[in-house]
């Protein structure tokens, strides 16, 4: 494998997470390598952390509020990665995508009603319908090998006539699948024959692993449906900056804008200055960082694929997109994942953080010496079965 280095980040030196206070490097012990939660062991890019610093040079670190600039910056980011031309006013700032999901349940949903996701999803996902006062349903995505699909007879069979919103993940967290275009109008056709809301996270657009793939934006698929639907993005994942970050909000309807304004006063708080700055550099970003990322992360994608197909009786869903791997671990008797694999260094969470108890999920967004020694210490912990 050769060594990938952008003119903002050396992918292959990791910064130093001491004093940092790491969520990642807390959780564990510190002889034990994380690899649980999507944070990526890359540096901030040079150009990003230039803006921060002249922010705080200019000595105002008070309540800041976005301006038009911001959302403008945000609309031709829009355009030039997906092709999506948006009027800057369909944008409402939140602190973050969880808080944009909460946000959408509570501008759309009444206490009693019910909330349909897929299941495995992201964990933040599923208490946010209780939360609301909500029920949640859970249709399986269903595995074809080794991507998962949509069930929409399923889904059919699950909604209500208290059914309100419909969540969608894509690229899809954890199953890693970058849903095809005639998928995603499937979900709006069904959406359109149940009288639902959508809110898709997309978070993960711009981690398109496979190169056949693209990634499609649901809501201009279906101009017609557009006023039904709420869009978030964010920069955090991408340039490493989930801590201090914000999202946008992408809702067309002038009056869904304005119940998920006033339904909830997350909205309302101001945001950090440093998450503008942070938002505005990310989204102004034309240099070779998120190329260059790309390139490393499918060289550690093909790494993990081959540890794993060479472990007996292990699946992996094909990581198409996102910076995870998706492992079913029903052919062994694991019990505890994270307290088995922790014995033998390695940090994981078991699957039923995402609605799927035989399986852990890797992040391996992460220097290759620290994934390659990662994936002898998960193999260890295999062979300790």
């Amino acid at each position: 494998m050769t060594k990938l280095m952008s003119r903002q980040v050396d992918f292959d030196a990791p910064p130093d997470r001491d004093g940092s206070y790491s969520i990642k490097w807390s959780k564990f012990p510190k002889d034990v390598l994380p690899f649980w939660i999507m944070d990526m062991d890359f540096s901030v890019p040079q150009f990003l952390k230039d803006d921060l610093y002249a922010a705080i040079d200019q000595g105002f670190l008070g309540y800041a509020l976005p301006d038009d600039e911001l959302a403008e910056i945000f609309a031709a980011w829009l355009v030039r990665e997906h092709g999506w031309q948006i009027d800057p006013e369909w944008v409402v700032w939140v602190p973050s995508i969880v808080a944009g999901l909460r946000q959408t349940a509570a501008a759309v949903c009444r206490p009693g009603d019910s909330i349909m996701m897929h299941a495995p999803i992201y964990y933040p996902f599923r208490g946010i319908p209780h939360a609301n006062g909500c029920e949640a349903l859970f249709p399986e995505l269903i595995r074809n090998g080794d991507r998962w699909e949509m069930d929409f007879d399923l889904m059919q069979s699950m909604v209500r006539d208290d059914t309100r919103l419909f969540y969608l993940v894509n690229p899809q967290n954890p199953t890693c699948r970058v849903y095809s275009e005639q998928e995603l109008l499937d979900v709006m056709a069904f959406c359109e024959r149940n009288d639902l809301f959508v809110c898709v996270d997309e978070v993960h657009s711009l981690f398109i692993l496979n190169e056949q793939l693209e990634h499609r934006c649901l809501a201009p698929l279906r101009e017609d449906l557009m006023h039904k639907t709420i869009s978030l993005y964010s920069p955090g994942k991408t340039y490493n900056i989930s801590g201090n970050c914000c999202a946008a909000a992408v809702i067309p309807d002038p009056e869904l804008r304005l119940k998920f304004r006033s339904g909830n006063a997350n909205v309302k708080k101001p945001l950090h200055r440093l998450s503008i700055e942070a938002v505005k550099a990310a989204y102004s970003d034309t240099s070779d960082y998120v190329p260059s990322l790309l390139a490393y992360l499918r060289e550690n994608a093909d790494l993990v694929r081959t540890a794993i197909r060479d472990i007996p009786g292990l699946q992996m869903a094909e990581p198409d997109g996102t910076y995870n791997a998706f492992i079913d671990l029903a052919a062994y008797e694991v019990g505890d994942v994270t307290s088995h694999f922790q014995s033998h260094g390695i940090g994981l969470l078991n699957g039923a953080n995402w609605g799927a108890p035989t399986f852990t999920r890797i992040n391996y967004a992460t220097p290759r010496h620290v994934l390659t020694e990662g994936l002898k210490r998960f193999k260890a912990g295999i062979e300790a079965l």
